[in-house]
């Protein structure tokens, strides 16, 4: 075990921050903070932008992808963090990860192999994955993406 004391549990606020698309892929875009009601606009358009790298990316390498994933922009209290997910081959998520310390000045690094994700930023991978089970996988008629992407997370965790 680290020196390091373990903290206190404080919950942070994960904002919907809507749905973003772009080329021929939909977003589910979150904002994760400790402090207000979502990350500063200026960090969201940063994750904007690395995640419209990192998608661009996949449109080219990964020929089993579904179209849809979703970004959390995560205000850490040491650090900001942009996550990456995307589905593909029917029931697999696909994960980068970026972090920057605080005062960045938005210089941050691919985190891979690396960190998966922060308490936190697993709240909301586990809504994601219900969502696409109850509304992608298990419907009898058939997947309903509208339903997937109209499913949002918006609460404490």
């Amino acid at each position: 075990m680290s020196a390091e004391p373990i903290g206190p549990y404080r919950r942070r606020r994960v904002s919907a921050l809507g749905l973003w698309s772009f080329e021929d892929w939909r977003v589910k875009v979150y904002g994760l903070t400790l402090h207000g009601s979502a990350p500063p606009s200026a960090l969201v358009d940063q994750g904007r932008e690395i995640a419209r790298e990192r998608l661009s990316r996949a449109s080219r390498e990964d020929l089993r992808r579904h179209g849809l994933a979703v970004l959390i922009v995560h205000e850490g209290e040491n650090g900001d963090y942009v996550l990456v997910e995307w589905w593909s081959d029917n029931d697999i998520l696909r994960h980068h990860n970026y972090g920057a310390p605080k005062g960045h000045g938005g210089r941050f690094v691919h985190q891979w192999p690396g960190p998966a994700a922060c308490i936190w930023e697993l709240a909301i991978v586990e809504f994601e994955r219900a969502a696409w089970i109850r509304h992608v996988l298990e419907p009898a008629g058939g997947p309903d993406v509208a339903a997937y992407l109209d499913a949002r997370l918006d609460a404490f965790v």
